[in-house]
């Protein structure tokens, strides 16, 4: 499955949301790592369009608790399920389509 955080479970500007999951994530984001902002609605007619209906991915919120002493709670955080085992070509034909789908990319690291 592949992960990804729902910004609208934070308030406060743009900006703010951004910084809220940066701050929960749970993973070492590399120094020169970016965060994709996508548009689900897009990404699942996208998928449905370029695949002719073969996608069964679906958004699930999956909200995570929190594990001290490092990580907060994180009612952000979302999985894409349904995703094609890696090393078949669907992977690669759906990592191509997220991509195509950014809106917009900001730094991993503030």
């Amino acid at each position: 499955m592949t992960s990804f955080n729902w910004m609208e479970r934070f308030g406060g500007t743009h900006d703010e949301r951004v910084n809220e999951i940066r701050c929960r994530a749970r993973i070492q984001y590399k120094a020169k790592g970016l965060l994709a902002k996508l548009n689900v609605g897009s990404v699942m007619q996208v998928l449905d369009e370029k695949l002719n209906g073969r996608s069964l991915s679906q958004f699930i919120e999956d909200p995570l608790e929190p594990e001290p002493p490092h990580h907060p709670d994180d009612p952000s955080h979302t999985l894409m399920t349904h995703m094609p085992a890696e090393g078949e070509l669907l992977v690669e034909a759906i990592g191509d389509i997220l991509a195509q789908c950014v809106i917009d990319q900001y730094p991993a690291k503030p």
